[in-house]
């Protein structure tokens, strides 16, 4: 059986990473789960959640790529805020199946303006993080909330981003 292609993506952060000294990183949910968390000795470093999207053919918007259910990412970030601990970066790395590629989104501002606007807390089940990816002839933007600009995305098919903030955080403090 062909793997799926978050799981390609995965496979080849773990062979960027592994020469780092990073073990596989443990999966935060059930065995479904697409959520990730690296770690060092010095605690979690990069929360990482894989989105799949614009699967079918008459995809509503064909150039708006709606990531949610990041739930997961901010239950960690409140498990880690109550024990203490400093939170890690968060990433989302959103796959564009209609045009065959994948963005690294870093998500930890995201995270802080909705968090002070409330968003994150809705009380009525629904998925309480959303954020939009948006498809442009030259590349991908960020849709960023609450009226301000849109940021363009700039990690497209590559895992080196990641790779470069992984090596940074085994890097010895000064």
């Amino acid at each position: 059986m062909p793997q799926k292609r978050w799981e390609q993506i995965y496979n080849e952060l773990q062979r960027e990473s592994a020469p780092l000294g990073y073990n596989p990183p443990r999966q935060i949910g059930g065995p479904q789960s697409q959520v990730f968390e690296y770690s060092s000795k010095a605690g979690p470093v990069l929360l990482l959640a894989f989105r799949d999207l614009a699967q079918k053919p008459d995809y509503a918007a064909p150039n708006t790529l709606w990531a949610e259910g990041l739930d997961l990412v901010l239950e960690r970030f409140q498990e880690l805020a109550r024990l203490g601990k400093r939170t890690p970066q968060a990433a989302a790395i959103v796959i564009d199946k209609k045009a065959g590629k994948y963005i690294v989104v870093m998500i930890n501002e995201l995270i802080d303006l909705y968090r002070q606007k409330g968003a994150p807390d809705s009380p009525d089940g629904s998925r309480r993080f959303t954020f939009v990816v948006i498809r442009e002839e030259d590349g991908y933007s960020l849709q960023m909330p609450f009226g301000r600009e849109p940021l363009r995305l700039t990690s497209v098919d590559s895992v080196a981003s990641l790779t470069l903030l992984l090596k940074a955080s085994k890097a010895p403090r000064p």
